[in-house]
């Protein structure tokens, strides 16, 4: 009479001696191997495209991101990096060396935001757009009082744009 070992080791053996694995076996080998390898990809895709923002910029984002979420704004372009929010959201970040208060961090984003929603979008009824004729000053440090077509009042808030034929 076989022990159960003896059994189990004949049923693995093939005809050459060798092991030989069975479909069942051999299926899921095979898909074990591929479920590690969609992980495994998951993974690295994941750590390249995930938040890799500095502290910093992730504390300016949270700022901005509570003050429009206050006034019903969405924030979801301060997460998209296709999108004119994004754009002005980094371009503030980067020309940061300047201290503003919060008002005219706002201030700022929101006209970066009508920079980059307004500059060179293409549309239905002009695919290759041309960009603004006359930039004077929009996206620099200069103070945003003193950028083309804008009006501030006495206390820096800007209170009118006139950005009439410049397109």
């Amino acid at each position: 009479m076989m022990s159960p070992e003896e059994i189990m080791h004949r049923s693995s053996m093939g005809s050459s001696g060798r092991f030989s694995c069975s479909r069942r076996n051999r299926f899921i080998i095979i898909g074990a191997v591929s479920l590690l390898v969609i992980v495994l990809i998951g993974v690295i895709i994941g750590v390249s495209v995930g938040d890799d923002l500095s502290p910093e910029m992730k504390a300016m984002r949270d700022e901005l991101s509570k003050a429009l979420n206050a006034v019903g704004v969405s924030d979801t372009g301060l997460y998209d990096k296709n999108n004119y929010q994004w754009d002005a959201f980094v371009w503030l970040f980067e020309n940061n060396g300047q201290t503003y208060g919060r008002s005219q961090l706002l201030q700022r984003f929101a006209l970066g935001c009508f920079y980059h929603s307004t500059y060179k979008m293409e549309n239905m009824y002009t695919p290759t757009p041309p960009g603004w004729r006359l930039k004077g000053n929009w996206m620099t440090v200069e103070n945003e009082c003193n950028w083309r077509g804008i009006e501030c009042n006495a206390g820096g808030k800007v209170n009118q744009i006139q950005m009439g034929g410049n397109y």
